[in-house]
């Protein structure tokens, strides 16, 4: 099934290239030991030059409301909406590379040398930021598409398909 995806936040809309998120419960042996939380909305977007996700991702306040609705182009119709509110960029990442990506795993040898640079001390930053450098190399080396955003959200509010889920 195709589809096209589109971010909008503040009345502007952003072609969504990649999109996951996620609603989880803590277990212990099988049994849920803690309420469902949500609201980390991790999306790849076809590169802009508007400065709303830079400005919004180095503010450690701003929070956003907005939507992603994905639609049918078969059928002409919404497959799904992910409504979130107050929802922070927690991270942002943009590659523009003027080549096609071909020998991604030379690049990532590379990047893991610099980014575990020190091995006696264990940091979660570097850790996130290889595994962004990752994900976004990877989906450019796939698709061909050398110019997009790797942007990370996380919501107190999310509204997928009419369902609503506070996180408390």
């Amino acid at each position: 099934m195709s589809f096209k995806a589109t971010l909008t936040v503040e009345g502007k809309s952003f072609n969504v290239l990649q999109c996951s998120h996620v609603l989880k419960q803590k277990n212990e042996r099988g049994k849920v030991t803690s309420g469902v939380r949500g609201g980390s909305i991790t999306l790849i977007l076809d590169s802009t030059d508007e400065e709303l996700f830079g400005s919004w991702a180095t503010s450690s306040t701003a929070k956003k409301n907005g939507e992603i609705v994905f639609d049918r182009i078969d059928q002409q119709s919404a497959l799904q909406k992910l409504e979130f509110e107050d929802a922070y960029a927690l991270f942002y990442f943009e590659l523009m590379s003027s080549e096609n990506l071909t020998d991604i795993a030379a690049i990532l040898d590379v990047s893991n040398d610099v980014f575990t640079f020190d091995l006696t001390e264990k940091n979660l930053y570097l850790d996130r930021l290889f595994s962004a450098t990752k994900t976004i190399l990877n989906f450019a080396e796939r698709t061909r598409i050398g110019n997009c955003i790797l942007l990370r959200l996380s919501a107190a509010k999310i509204k997928l398909d009419g369902i609503d889920h506070q996180n408390t």
